[in-house]
């Protein structure tokens, strides 16, 4: 009988170290709140907003000067990648976030100086 008692008591212990050991998986991300700054001829523009996360994506579609930014974002875990087209000048970056934030500083080409995007992820 103490045989029978200490195998469930190790089956127990077993699954509690499992649960906890192994980890529950992480909240989804609910939303991502952005700054996003581009940098062109003309001057400055800042943009700011929320967009839902659909799974472990989320889209950003805004206008800045006059014309549409679409950018795109995937969570890997704590990585981000970003990439997206203002008016045919293209975008990309990547980041790791600490606490659900981070900042990156996109590569891009054509007519844009610099781009730089802000982002909490909820």
């Amino acid at each position: 009988m103490p045989q029978e008692a200490f195998s469930r008591l190790a089956a127990l212990a077993m699954l509690v170290i499992l649960l906890l050991g192994a980890g529950i998986p992480a909240r989804a991300a609910e939303s991502v709140a952005f700054k996003f700054v581009l940098d062109i001829e003309l001057g400055t523009s800042v943009t700011e907003g929320a967009v839902p996360v659909i799974g472990n994506r989320f889209a950003i579609s805004e206008v800045t000067w006059f014309r549409r930014v679409d950018l795109s974002g995937a969570i890997d875990g704590e990585r981000i990648k970003v990439t997206g087209d203002w008016d045919g000048n293209y975008l990309s970056g990547e980041c790791q976030a600490v606490h659900g934030q981070c900042q990156l500083t996109f590569q891009t080409t054509g007519i844009i100086y610099s781009a730089f995007i802000s982002l909490n992820v909820r």
